[in-house]
């Protein structure tokens, strides 16, 4: 009989150890977790700056392309007319 209670403490006791490091173990997931989305956000707003960045960029660039486009067009025009003139 006392080696059955015995055996049954050092399992209780056992059983309790391992609820203490289960705790620790989700604490630890939940630290990890934690982190994780924070780098997550940190690296999303990261991309967000840099595709609107680029979106800008991609702007301008056509805008100068149209700018130039409509240049030439004009410069065209003028030399037509100059060209063509008796």
């Amino acid at each position: 009989m006392l080696r059955l209670r015995m055996n049954l403490q050092t399992t209780k006791d056992e059983c309790d150890a391992l609820k203490r490091d289960l705790q620790v173990a989700r604490t630890a997931i939940g630290q990890h977790v934690h982190e994780f989305c924070a780098a997550k956000h940190v690296w999303e707003a990261t991309v967000t700056a840099a595709k609107q960045k680029y979106d800008e960029e991609v702007w301008h660039l056509r805008a100068e392309i149209e700018r130039l486009q409509a240049r030439n067009t004009k410069l065209a025009l003028q030399k037509t007319c100059v060209c063509g003139a008796p």
